[in-house]
């Protein structure tokens, strides 16, 4: 059988499978995901008390991991996912369960049995962040099991630098370097949610110098109004 291709194949989807969605605290992130329906989201904060939604209250990766194989287990004996959407509110905190996660593992070793701190990234020439990165790819990984589409809600981090004798502050994922580097690779699409001048909730997929974001075809560059059919038209077409 010939593998090599004769014509072009179109594309078959648009919506992103994992969407990244970060900005200030009560910016209204959590209040946007519960206006999505068949989402569940996963309340890593408890953030979610004052909103009607399909959530549940996870505080570590013992408690992902359980529902991450009731989720497992409904596939297969329903034949599908019990979710359209699942989405992680916030990826910070599941970092951090990560690094504890990461810590537990290396003194588990030889190398480690001996190590006394209270964190792996504690370790001399930045030697912890490998367990970090090991941890992470791990769990992220049954993340992007849960559903056909996934939500990372992220904390935002603003960092001033001094450009030129000017300072200049920029908005990025509050997360470790290589976790975020990580989580971008990862992305289909970053987007950076404020609210404008009238107070309405808005999404911003425009990179900039300033700004961390970005996206694949059809929301590149874009800066929207906060519309779950605009970020996913195949879902809404169906």
């Amino acid at each position: 059988m010939a593998l090599l291709p004769t014509n072009k194949t179109e594309k078959e989807i648009s919506d992103p499978k994992v969407l990244t969605l970060y900005g200030p605290p009560k910016v209204g992130k959590t209040d946007f995901l519960s206006k999505l329906d068949k989402c569940l989201i996963i309340d890593t904060e408890d953030g979610s008390d004052y909103i009607s939604a399909y959530k549940v209250k996870i505080h570590n990766l013992d408690e992902f991991y359980a529902l991450a194989t009731e989720i497992a287990t409904h596939k297969k004996t329903k034949g599908g996912y019990p979710y359209n959407f699942v989405a992680l509110d916030t990826i910070t905190e599941f970092e951090s369960w990560c690094e504890a996660d990461a810590t537990k593992a290396y003194k588990e070793t030889a190398i480690g049995s001996g190590f006394k701190g209270t964190s792996v990234l504690s370790l001399p020439n930045g030697a912890g962040y490998f367990w970090l990165r090991q941890s992470f790819d791990k769990y992220f990984a049954i993340v992007q099991k849960l559903a056909p589409k996934i939500i990372i809600i992220a904390h935002l981090r603003e960092k001033i630098t001094d450009k030129n004798g000017t300072e200049v502050i920029s908005k990025d994922l509050d997360l470790t370097g290589k976790i975020r580097n990580m989580l971008a690779q990862r992305s289909d699409a970053i987007g950076y949610v404020y609210r404008d001048k009238e107070g309405k909730l808005r999404i911003s997929f425009n990179t900039k110098e300033d700004v961390t974001c970005g996206s694949r075809e059809h929301l590149a560059g874009a800066d929207i109004d906060a519309d779950w059919s605009k970020i996913y038209p195949d879902e809404f077409r169906k």
